[in-house]
C-alpha cells in the first residue's frame, strides 16, 4: 500500500516557497493552491517509487525555486509589453506557469529515477496497473473540476446558450459509450484547456480545442503537453488570435507564448535533472525494489502506517511481505 505516504507527502508538499515567490500574505488563499497543485503533480507522476528524501527536495525547487523564477519571467513580460506596442504572452489562469511547468519537472524526475518495477516488459509492451479506488478518484477529479470552475471560469460555463444545443448534448450522451478512468482524466484535459484561455474563448473556440488534444493517459501527456499546446492554441483561437484576426499582433503573441512555453519547460526539466544528478549519487533518487512491491506505507522511513487497518488487509499485506521475503 502507499495511500499513507501520497497522502502524507500531498499535505505538506506546499509549506516551502511562498515567502520567496509572494512576499506578503495577501494572496495566500489562491497562492497557497498554486503551488499545492505544481508540486503534488510532480508527485502523483512519481508515485509509488519516490523516496522522501527525493521529496523534499524537489517539492523545496518547485514551490521554492520554479514558481518563483516563472513569476520573474511574468513580471519582465509585462515590462516588455509596456514597450512593445502591447505585445505581449497571454495565460490567464497558470496553464504554462503551473501545468508546463509542474508537467516538464514530472517529466525530468520520473526519467531519473526510472519507471517502476514490472511496469514495462522487455518487449517494450505496458503493463496497466488499476486504479486504486474508483470511488476515491471520482471525489479527488470532482474537487479538482469544481475548484477549477470556482476559481477559473465562474462566468464562462454557459455552454448551452442556443436552441438545439441541449438536443445535441443529449443525442451525444445516449448514443455513445463512457469509461469513467477516460473521463475523468478527460476531465482534467479540459480544464488544463481552459486555464489559458477562458477569458479569451468563444464557446465554439473551447470544444475545437478540447477536441484537438486526447489524452487519456493524464500525467505528462495532460500537464506538460497540456500547458504547453493551451499556449499556442489560445493565440489561435481567441478572439483577436490567429484564425479569427490574422495581424502582427496576433501572431507575435503566438510567437511569445510558443518562445515562453519552451522557456518554462527548459527551465524545469533542467533544474530538475540537477536535482536528480546530486540524488542519483547518494542514491536517494528511488525506494529500493522490496519497498516498492510491499508499498511505502510500510517500508518508508517517515510513515510506516498502513492506512487500513481491517484484519482482511493485514492479513494480505502479511502474506504478501512473506512471499516477498
Amino acid at each position: 500500500m502507499n495511500v499513507t505516504n501520497v497522502l502524507f507527502c500531498n499535505y505538506i508538499d506546499s509549506s516551502t516557497g511562498y515567502a520567496f515567490t509572494f512576499g506578503g500574505g495577501d494572496k495566500m488563499d489562491s497562492v497557497y493552491t498554486f503551488a499545492a497543485t505544481s508540486t503534488s503533480i510532480v508527485k502523483g507522476i512519481m508515485h509509488e517509487r519516490c523516496t522522501t528524501a527525493a521529496f523534499i527536495c524537489y517539492t523545496c525547487l518547485v514551490s521554492g525555486f520554479h514558481l518563483s523564477g516563472c513569476v520573474l519571467l511574468g513580471a519582465i513580460r509585462q515590462w516588455l509589453a509596456q514597450r512593445s506596442k502591447g505585445f505581449e504572452r497571454t495565460s490567464f489562469a497558470g496553464s504554462g506557469s503551473i501545468h508546463s511547468l509542474a508537467g516538464s519537472a514530472s517529466f525530468a524526475a520520473a526519467y531519473m529515477a526510472g519507471p517502476r518495477h514490472d511496469r514495462f516488459e522487455n518487449d517494450g509492451k505496458i503493463n496497466d496497473i488499476p486504479l486504486h479506488s474508483i470511488p476515491q478518484a471520482f471525489l479527488g477529479s470532482f474537487f479538482f473540476v469544481l475548484g477549477m470552475l470556482a476559481f477559473n471560469t465562474d462566468y464562462r460555463i454557459d455552454l448551452l446558450q442556443n436552441e438545439g444545443d441541449g438536443i445535441a448534448v443529449a443525442k451525444v450522451a445516449v448514443n455513445t459509450g463512457w469509461n469513467f478512468e477516460v473521463g475523468l482524466n478527460g476531465s482534467f484535459i479540459g480544464m488544463i484547456i481552459i486555464c489559458v484561455g477562458c477569458n479569451q474563448y468563444q464557446k465554439w473556440a473551447a470544444l475545437v480545442v478540447g477536441i484537438l488534444i486526447d489524452d487519456p493517459v493524464g500525467g505528462l501527456g495532460g500537464q506538460m503537453g497540456g500547458g504547453f499546446f493551451y499556449l499556442v492554441f489560445v493565440a489561435l483561437f481567441k478572439d483577436d488570435g490567429v484564425f479569427l484576426q490574422p495581424s502582427l499582433t496576433s501572431a507575435n503573441v503566438l510567437l511569445i507564448n510558443t518562445v515562453g512555453g519552451i522557456t518554462i519547460m527548459i527551465w524545469a526539466a533542467g533544474t530538475m535533472v540537477l536535482i536528480y544528478i546530486v540524488l542519483r549519487y547518494f542514491k536517494l533518487h528511488r525506494v529500493s525494489l522490496s519497498d516498492e512491491k510491499i508499498g511505502l506505507d510500510e517500508d518508508e522511513v517517515v510513515n510506516k502506517q498502513p492506512a487500513y487497518r481491517s484484519e482482511d488487509v493485514l492479513e494480505c499485506q502479511n502474506e504478501y511481505m512473506r512471499l516477498v521475503t
